[in-house]
């Protein structure tokens, strides 16, 4: 009995290396692939955003963002880079590695280490809870209304700006940043009083 066990083994095991061997090799594009949900509407977008935000999910909270954004937190990450050895070594220690392992990160990750770094919960926690309203839709542009509910306090309501790029709504946070600084003097005019 354990010898036909054997030989029906060996039968299996060489089976499996003939189809093996005479199969093409996998390729990417044969690999079974998770479907991703496209943001058919900026509310989609907004709430797939958030569920990326609570999952973590790095990859799919990068793909949400408009190209301008990507753009714009790459060329802020950029900055980061520039900064003081003291000031990267204070940011590896936030973010739990080296200093080495902080130099070899790209700007994008480096980004998005830095959103989804423990010291930054509270924040995250605000966009997990917010919500949005009052979305007009201009062709494949559009903008609502974001109010972030902070519990005890007021709720805090900014403007959501949103592009439609390759078929999908996106967060456009660069015309968010944009429009939310313009007019904007950063403080400067109470500074000079």
């Amino acid at each position: 009995m354990i010898d036909a066990f054997r030989r029906g083994c060996g039968f299996a095991v060489l089976t499996v290396m003939v189809v093996l061997a005479s199969a093409p090799p996998l390729r990417a594009e044969d690999e079974p692939k998770e479907e991703k949900a496209v943001a058919k509407t900026p509310q989609e977008a907004f709430d797939q955003f958030k569920v990326a935000v609570k999952k973590k999910d790095k990859e799919r909270f990068w793909t949400l963002l408009s190209k301008d954004s990507q753009k714009q937190v790459e060329e802020m990450a950029a900055m980061m880079s520039e900064a003081s050895e003291d000031e990267k070594s204070d940011m590896a220690e936030k973010l739990g590695i080296t200093l080495d392992e902080l130099a070899k990160l790209s700007p994008k990750d480096l980004m998005l280490a830095v959103l989804f770094a423990a010291d930054n919960a509270e924040n995250l926690d605000e966009i997990e809870k917010s919500e949005l309203a009052d979305v007009k839709e201009d062709g494949d542009k559009a903008a609502g209304t974001r109010i972030e509910n902070k519990g005890d306090k007021e709720e805090k309501k900014e403007r959501a700006f949103f592009v439609k790029e390759d078929g999908e709504w996106k967060l456009d946070l660069a015309r968010e940043m944009k429009e939310g600084h313009e007019g904007d003097d950063g403080g400067r005019e109470e500074e000079e009083k």
